[in-house]
Protein backbone atom coordinates (compact mmCIF):
# COMPACT_ATOMS: atom_id res chain seq x y z
CA UNK A 1 0.00 0.00 0.00
CA UNK A 2 1.05 3.49 -0.65
CA UNK A 3 1.29 5.75 1.80
CA UNK A 4 1.64 9.76 1.68
CA UNK A 5 4.35 11.80 3.30
CA UNK A 6 3.25 14.95 4.82
CA UNK A 7 7.05 16.18 3.70
CA UNK A 8 9.99 15.48 1.45
CA UNK A 9 11.90 12.73 3.00
CA UNK A 10 15.46 12.38 1.86
CA UNK A 11 16.59 9.11 0.86
CA UNK A 12 20.30 8.45 -0.47
CA UNK A 13 20.71 11.14 -3.85
CA UNK A 14 16.64 11.42 -3.97
CA UNK A 15 14.05 12.60 -2.11
CA UNK A 16 10.90 10.85 -1.71
CA UNK A 17 6.95 11.78 -1.30
CA UNK A 18 5.90 8.78 -0.64
CA UNK A 19 6.55 5.00 0.38
CA UNK A 20 4.58 1.50 -0.41
CA UNK A 21 4.43 -1.05 2.48
CA UNK A 22 4.71 -4.29 1.77
CA UNK A 23 2.51 -7.24 3.87
CA UNK A 24 5.86 -9.17 4.33
CA UNK A 25 7.72 -6.20 6.71
CA UNK A 26 9.52 -4.03 4.08
CA UNK A 27 9.11 -0.70 2.80
CA UNK A 28 10.00 0.02 -0.81
CA UNK A 29 11.50 3.79 -1.36
CA UNK A 30 11.50 3.37 -5.06
CA UNK A 31 7.88 2.71 -5.89
CA UNK A 32 7.93 -0.99 -6.21
CA UNK A 33 5.28 -2.97 -5.09
CA UNK A 34 7.21 -6.31 -4.63
CA UNK A 35 6.03 -8.02 -1.19
CA UNK A 36 9.72 -8.69 -0.09
CA UNK A 37 8.75 -12.28 0.44
CA UNK A 38 10.73 -13.77 2.07
CA UNK A 39 13.50 -12.43 3.78
CA UNK A 40 17.13 -11.87 1.81
CA UNK A 41 19.85 -11.92 4.58
CA UNK A 42 22.35 -10.12 3.89
CA UNK A 43 20.96 -7.54 1.94
CA UNK A 44 23.27 -6.15 -0.16
CA UNK A 45 22.83 -4.61 -3.50
CA UNK A 46 22.82 -8.07 -5.71
CA UNK A 47 18.79 -7.98 -5.07
CA UNK A 48 18.42 -4.09 -6.25
CA UNK A 49 16.12 -1.57 -5.30
CA UNK A 50 15.60 0.72 -2.54
CA UNK A 51 14.17 -0.72 0.40
CA UNK A 52 13.86 -0.66 4.60
CA UNK A 53 13.81 -4.54 5.64
CA UNK A 54 11.43 -3.80 9.14
CA UNK A 55 11.16 -7.55 9.77
CA UNK A 56 11.49 -9.41 6.21
CA UNK A 57 9.67 -12.25 6.31
CA UNK A 58 7.11 -14.45 4.91
CA UNK A 59 4.53 -12.66 7.01
CA UNK A 60 0.24 -13.30 7.25
CA UNK A 61 -1.27 -10.17 8.10
CA UNK A 62 -4.66 -11.62 6.58
CA UNK A 63 -5.00 -13.58 9.54
CA UNK A 64 -4.93 -11.52 12.07
CA UNK A 65 -2.75 -8.38 13.20
CA UNK A 66 -2.64 -4.74 12.22
CA UNK A 67 -0.03 -2.82 9.60
CA UNK A 68 -1.18 0.97 10.19
CA UNK A 69 0.07 4.80 9.77
CA UNK A 70 0.40 7.34 12.35
CA UNK A 71 1.34 10.60 10.97
CA UNK A 72 3.07 13.09 13.25
CA UNK A 73 3.41 15.81 10.93
CA UNK A 74 7.47 15.95 11.20
CA UNK A 75 7.98 12.31 11.68
CA UNK A 76 5.73 9.20 9.83
CA UNK A 77 5.43 6.26 12.10
CA UNK A 78 4.44 2.65 10.11
CA UNK A 79 3.49 0.00 12.52
CA UNK A 80 3.33 -3.99 12.15
CA UNK A 81 1.92 -5.26 15.38
CA UNK A 82 0.75 -8.56 16.41
CA UNK A 83 1.00 -9.71 12.48
CA UNK A 84 1.66 -13.37 12.15
CA UNK A 85 4.07 -15.51 10.49
CA UNK A 86 2.79 -17.27 7.61
CA UNK A 87 3.86 -20.74 8.35
CA UNK A 88 5.70 -20.80 11.68
CA UNK A 89 3.46 -19.20 13.93
CA UNK A 90 4.14 -16.47 16.69
CA UNK A 91 3.74 -12.51 14.80
CA UNK A 92 6.03 -9.61 14.41
CA UNK A 93 5.26 -6.49 16.38
CA UNK A 94 8.10 -3.82 15.00
CA UNK A 95 8.05 0.12 13.93
CA UNK A 96 9.57 2.34 11.85
CA UNK A 97 9.71 6.11 12.29
CA UNK A 98 10.72 7.79 9.22
CA UNK A 99 11.31 12.04 10.41
CA UNK A 100 11.61 14.83 7.51
CA UNK A 101 15.74 15.14 8.56
CA UNK A 102 16.29 11.49 7.01
CA UNK A 103 16.38 10.17 10.49
CA UNK A 104 15.20 6.46 10.12
CA UNK A 105 14.69 4.53 13.23
CA UNK A 106 13.79 0.94 13.39
CA UNK A 107 12.14 -0.45 16.62
CA UNK A 108 10.82 -3.90 17.57
CA UNK A 109 8.99 -4.73 20.69
CA UNK A 110 7.58 -8.18 22.09
CA UNK A 111 7.47 -11.31 19.95
CA UNK A 112 9.50 -11.64 16.78
CA UNK A 113 10.88 -15.02 17.85
CA UNK A 114 9.21 -17.48 14.88
CA UNK A 115 10.06 -17.44 11.33
CA UNK A 116 13.48 -18.70 9.40
CA UNK A 117 14.90 -15.25 9.41
CA UNK A 118 13.81 -11.52 9.34
CA UNK A 119 15.60 -8.97 7.19
CA UNK A 120 16.03 -5.88 9.04
CA UNK A 121 18.33 -3.14 7.82
CA UNK A 122 18.31 -0.21 5.14
CA UNK A 123 19.59 -1.03 1.43
CA UNK A 124 19.51 1.70 -1.75
CA UNK A 125 20.95 0.60 -4.74
CA UNK A 126 24.16 2.58 -3.68
CA UNK A 127 24.88 1.59 -0.13
CA UNK A 128 23.81 -1.53 2.47
CA UNK A 129 23.05 -1.21 6.30
CA UNK A 130 22.18 -4.80 7.78
CA UNK A 131 21.60 -6.59 10.75
CA UNK A 132 22.12 -9.95 10.29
Amino acid sequence: EEVKLPFVFPWFSSSLTSVVVSSNGQINMDGSRDNGCCSVIPITPRYGGDRIALAQEDLNPGSGGSIFYLDRGDSVVISFENVPFYYDGGEVNAQVELFSSGRIELRWGSGNTAGDKIAAGVQSDAESLYAP
